[in-house]
């Protein structure tokens, strides 16, 4: 599984192994562009910028745990912040995407939570 088309590989269960075979990060994002844009309010960040810095902060180098999180939880992550229209790229330091190891029907599965900066 590739990352921002370079032959990064990720573990089983993360937003790369569930996206579809030979797809990147960056296209899964692409692929919620519709969501983004009906979440984002008016006048706040452009939907491009957002996606920009969803790819800045799940790439994060400092924050490799956030790969290994669940798809979902990723995606409602990146939804609530885009509903209040905030930058993730953390130069701002408007949001933030947090990993926690959680305890899901039995199960230990990472997610991942917006929090606000």
């Amino acid at each position: 599984m590739k990352i921002n088309g370079t032959n990064s590989v990720a573990t089983a269960r993360t937003v790369n192994a569930q996206t579809k075979e030979g797809g990147t990060l960056r296209n899964w994002i692409n692929d919620r562009k519709n969501d983004f844009m009906s979440a984002l309010p008016k006048g706040t960040v452009e939907v491009d910028r957002f996606m920009q810095s969803a790819m800045l902060a799940l790439t994060n180098p400092k924050n490799k745990d956030l790969l290994k999180c669940d798809k979902n939880s990723i995606a409602r992550a990146l939804k609530e912040c885009a509903s209040y229209g905030l930058d993730l790229s953390g130069t701002l330091g408007q949001a933030y995407l947090i990993p926690y190891n959680e305890n899901v029907n039995g199960q230990k599965v990472m997610t991942c939570h917006f929090q606000m900066g």
